[in-house]
């Protein structure tokens, strides 16, 4: 009896402490801002005039945009349909993107992912046709090895990471948000989970921004996706135990960079470890998740951004700041949360 009361006090502590929605709408509002007033004249939406990933950072941020947005509101939203102009005129003659626009016909495996799952969006609120996301679909499910994974073909990608294991998770769930399926769907799945290394994360290359909870957010997504039979329980477990172990005593994440000298901010790997701990069916009042979300709602700064850090490239010419890209993130992880929220609210 005495168990049970201090079960159910604890409980209505934990929902009495979630974060109300209003204190993340506001962020949400700042955020928006923020991406919306770096779109340049060709539609690009990229920080200080650095177009190195300009294509890469239009996606998400637009992605971004459009998630929050009311579904009537993107057909007419000049920010909108400004960001799909200059997409579409990076696009190659496949229909894929590079992650910036001087493209030479190569493209990017996951960029174009990520831009299946905008236009899949979109094309459910009617603002583009589903001819624009059929084809670039299709494109992506031929690209599947029989074995089960997909190559990044990023011809800036070294060969020995062509097939990491962020690039099949992309794909699966570039693929989800259109409503279809790969060639070899338990290939890839098994791919997924056989590919989880001792420690619980997916691996770390500077190429794939030097931090584990990159790869760990889509692949996570799409395990809890697929997970209706209990086969990646395992897996999931696992990765959320090492998330865990590696979440710093004020709700941050950080895992230090092992080259170059710099990074990703520990604004932007918290918002990837927070979206992949949301996805290992835990609940969205967990102690972890309240105290991630409240510090980075806490390190907003007034401008409406968070301090991504550095792409960890070795080349000082091509260096980047990755604020865009991490309030993109911090805006589609806040909007996880409150579906969340809602979904056991409701």
């Amino acid at each position: 009896m005495l168990f049970s009361l201090i079960f159910l006090l604890g409980v209505a502590a934990s929902e009495k402490n979630t974060i109300d929605h209003e204190r993340i709408r506001q962020s949400v509002r700042q955020a928006i801002t923020f991406l919306k007033n770096h779109q340049q004249k060709n539609g690009a939406i990229i920080l200080d005039g650095n177009d190195w990933f300009n294509v890469w950072e239009t996606v998400n941020a637009t992605l971004a945009i459009a998630t929050w947005q009311n579904p009537k509101d993107s057909l007419k939203d000049p920010i909108i349909q400004a960001a799909l102009i200059f997409l579409k005129d990076s696009e190659t003659l496949d229909g894929m993107v590079l992650h910036y626009s001087d493209h030479n016909n190569s493209y990017c495996v996951e960029a174009s992912s990520e831009y299946v799952r905008l236009l899949s969006l979109l094309e459910k609120r009617n603002t583009v046709s589903y001819m624009e996301v059929l084809p670039k679909a299709i494109f992506l499910i031929k690209k599947q090895l029989n074995s089960g994974p997909w190559k990044i073909i990023n011809n800036y990608v070294s060969e020995d990471l062509q097939l990491f294991p962020s690039v099949t998770g992309f794909v699966l769930r570039a693929l989800a948000a259109a409503e279809m399926s790969p060639l070899y769907p338990d290939q890839a799945l098994g791919y997924l989970k056989d590919s989880q290394n001792e420690e619980g994360h997916w691996g770390i290359d500077w190429q794939y921004y030097g931090t584990p909870y990159y790869a760990m957010d889509p692949i996570l997504k799409i395990l809890q996706l697929y997970n209706k039979e209990g086969l990646y329980d395992k897996a999931i477990s696992k990765a959320r135990d090492y998330l865990f172990s590696r979440q710093r005593k004020d709700g941050s994440f950080l895992h230090a960079p092992e080259k170059y000298g710099s990074g990703p901010s520990a604004e932007l790997q918290t918002v990837l470890a927070l979206k992949s701990l949301l996805s290992c069916n835990i609940g969205v009042d967990h102690v972890r998740v309240q105290k991630g979300i409240r510090w980075l709602l806490g390190r907003q700064r007034k401008n409406g951004s968070w301090n991504g850090g550095m792409f960890p490239v070795p080349d000082p010419r091509i260096r980047r700041k990755e604020d865009v890209y991490c309030t993109a993130q911090a805006l589609t992880l806040f909007h996880k949360y409150i579906g969340l929220l809602d979904q056991k609210q409701g």
